[in-house]
């Protein structure tokens, strides 16, 4: 950890989750905007009428909200407060909310009553499912558990007359419910879901993954779905500290600033070159050293370094990747005409930047709005391959986005 904490000086990273985390009630009021597609209610606005101009979620003003979550593969919106009680809202299908056991978007942050006192301090967004992480490093799931993503032990009691059995119907996901198994004596330190599946990372800095296997995204060697956290092997004797899953790929981070990958590789997403459509097990990214943060979007990947520079590589079919064009990159490649970054985030086909004065830039698909560009002289719709300010936050401090499928989230307060 001697690398890392080196690196976290006061002016590179402060807008993050450390400065937010510690907000205290005579902190500024901090407030949560929403744009782009809102065909789920993944807004919060109480509509599904989607916007292309940041829009205040007024149910979350005076919340003290310290984070917000959504995900590339994800419809759905979570915001935790100062005292690690969740809202979530947006799409509802496979009980992905966790809010009942119905399928039904909800419009507005709702609380997650069922987790009201297990002091969340991170969320993860998965295509159907979500996992939460406590704050004494416990791990609840909820939501689509089709491929064992959840990872919850069932007590299934046997049939002992199998004509009294009655089919039951589908009722959505899974309810919240911890993670134990291998997980019981660990404490976990950050959590991420692929679109089906999940990984975390152990404060003994392991990585466990379960679920679908599907183009080998379970670092495990094989494609075999699992059902519970198994350990990545090919990981031993690096100590893991942070960790970033796209559908079907992970990278993740240790701390010596080095940078590891497997999964699917097909549009060059593991930075490893493109020779491979999979890789099995973990490999290093050996192009790259002194990384401090990581983000993942649905096929395209981001590393912030010490320095305060960007490299991006991935899928880049929306110019997600700012490199001022459409191509793909099979290897990381730094971003140029950026200024020095303090945050970064991935979503869908769209990219998101905090730089180190607290404005926010963002980049790539912005056919649903999510760009935030309402109003500008070049459509709204069209994608950017190069950064574009949101002058909506001209008066504010930008401390946090989020990016989803098609919308994003921004956390902030007014300096004006």
């Amino acid at each position: 950890m001697k690398f890392l904490s080196a690196l976290f000086k006061p002016g590179l990273l402060f807008a993050g989750s450390f400065f937010c985390s510690n907000q205290t009630h005579s902190d500024p009021s901090y407030s949560v905007f929403s744009w782009g597609q809102n065909t789920s209610g993944q807004l919060g606005l109480g509509s599904d009428t989607s916007r292309a101009l940041p829009t205040l979620i007024e149910e979350l003003e005076n919340q003290n909200i310290k984070s917000i979550h959504s995900s590339g593969q994800s419809n759905s919106s979570v915001a935790l407060d100062v005292n690690g009680h969740a809202f979530t809202w947006g799409s509802g299908l496979d009980g992905v909310l966790g809010h009942s056991e119905t399928d039904a978007n909800v419009l507005i942050p709702t609380p997650l009553i069922q987790l009201y006192d297990a002091k969340l301090v991170k969320v993860a967004c998965g295509r159907g499912h979500m996992a939460g992480l406590t704050h004494d490093g416990k791990l609840y799931t909820w939501g689509l558990d089709d491929n064992g993503q959840c990872g919850h032990e069932e007590n299934l009691e046997q049939v002992k007359n199998p004509k009294a059995f009655k089919p039951q119907i589908f009722k959505g996901g899974k309810p919240p419910k911890q993670v134990k198994g291998e997980l019981e004596s660990k404490k976990v330190v950050d959590i991420g879901c692929g679109g089906h599946f999940t990984a975390v990372v152990t404060e003994d800095g392991e990585v466990y993954t379960w679920g679908q296997g599907r183009d080998y995204a379970l670092g495990h060697g094989d494609r075999t779905p699992l059902k519970h956290p198994k350990k990545v092997q090919g990981l031993e004797g690096k100590k893991i500290v942070k960790l970033a899953c796209g559908r079907n790929f992970c990278i993740v981070l240790d701390n010596e600033g080095k940078l590891y990958s497997w999964g699917n590789n097909e549009y060059g997403q593991l930075g490893l070159s493109q020779t491979d459509r999979f890789r099995a097990t973990p490999q290093q990214i050996k192009v790259l050293s002194n990384v401090v943060e990581i983000a993942t979007g649905d096929f395209h990947v981001m590393a912030l370094t010490d320095k305060g520079t960007v490299f991006s590589w991935g899928a880049g079919s929306d110019g997600q990747l700012c490199h001022g064009n459409t191509s793909n990159q099979s290897t990381p490649r730094l971003i140029q005409g950026i200024p020095l970054i303090s945050r970064l985030f991935c979503g869908g086909g769209h990219s998101a930047f905090i730089t180190q004065d607290f404005r926010l830039l963002m980049v790539g698909r912005g056919r649903d709005g999510q760009l935030g560009r309402q109003g500008n002289v070049e459509s709204v719709a069209s994608y950017r391959t190069a950064t574009v300010p949101v002058e909506y936050f001209t008066n504010y401090r930008v401390l946090q986005v989020s990016c989803g499928a098609d919308h994003s989230l921004a956390l902030g307060f007014k300096t004006q």
